[in-house]
């Protein structure tokens, strides 16, 4: 545990941390107050008390040396805007024979908040350098084997009505349109069975069971419904008990609703 200090080491030390390296700091108090605390002791007591040297701490204490020259950085100011990284490292380096990597200009960049507005992808009305021309023989060759052909179906293919369990809550999904798009399938047999399933309603197992998907086991509620049904702890592995909890909790809602309604008049 640190020992207390004076008021006046405190008064020393914040009239001379400024631009003062840790170790001298230390080296400075001990020979002043008699003392005899470690650097560690002395980085401590400066960031108790929020006295800053103002200086970048580093593994040996030394401060690394600045990447670029100031007419380095107003050229790179001058020319950052649209230009690529690893553009931009080669028009630094063709003016001042320097070997600067794209990865040292995106540092740079970032270092610096220069935003060289460049997005990574194409903007709208791009027109590709090929469009219109039509591949080289060679090259058509070399890719032909490994074209997707017309009808193509990859192998990993998933025919509709094909079922998958879900990593989280193990829940079931079910590829219900192509290409690729998949629903839960307590929501798909809702739909089948009810229609459209209202923004952010839920639908749920009345006796807990998510792999129990009879259409008489599922019902469909309101955020506000299931979290009173939470709340209440008023889901039961009784599908009939469930349901009674479930009147409950549609009763407290409206209940509450009408109570705001009153409120606003």
């Amino acid at each position: 545990m640190m020992k207390k200090y004076s008021k006046e080491m405190y008064e020393f030390v914040k009239a001379n941390i400024k631009g003062t390296r840790i170790y001298k700091m230390t080296e400075m108090v001990n020979e002043k107050f008699g003392i005899g605390i470690t650097e560690n002791q002395m980085k401590a007591y400066c960031s108790n008390h929020k006295l800053c040297n103002g200086l970048f701490h580093r593994a040996e204490g030394i401060r690394k040396p600045k990447l670029t020259t100031p007419e380095q950085d107003e050229f790179i100011l001058k020319n950052y805007k649209m230009t690529p990284n690893k553009v931009l490292a080669e028009l630094v380096n063709k003016e001042f024979g320097t070997n600067f990597t794209a990865e040292q200009m995106n540092s740079y960049k970032t270092r610096h908040h220069l935003d060289s507005g460049l997005t990574g992808y194409f903007q709208k009305g791009h027109i590709p350098k090929n469009k219109g021309k039509k591949m080289p023989l060679d090259t058509y060759k070399k890719c032909a084997n490994t074209m997707f052909k017309k009808g193509n179906i990859p192998p990993n293919h998933k025919p509709l009505g094909t079922e998958r369990i879900l990593e989280k809550g193990g829940y079931i999904e079910v590829k219900v349109a192509e290409p690729n798009k998949w629903e839960l399938k307590h929501r798909f047999i809702w739909r089948q069975h009810h229609g459209e399933i209202p923004p952010k309603a839920r639908i749920s197992f009345l006796d807990g069971n998510i792999y129990n998907f009879d259409i008489n086991n599922l019902v469909m509620l309101t955020p506000g419904e299931s979290i009173e049904m939470t709340r209440n702890k008023l889901w039961k592995q009784n599908k009939e008990l469930t349901k009674a909890g479930v009147n409950i909790a549609k009763l407290r809602v409206a209940i509450n609703e009408k109570k705001k309604e009153m409120r606003k008049k």
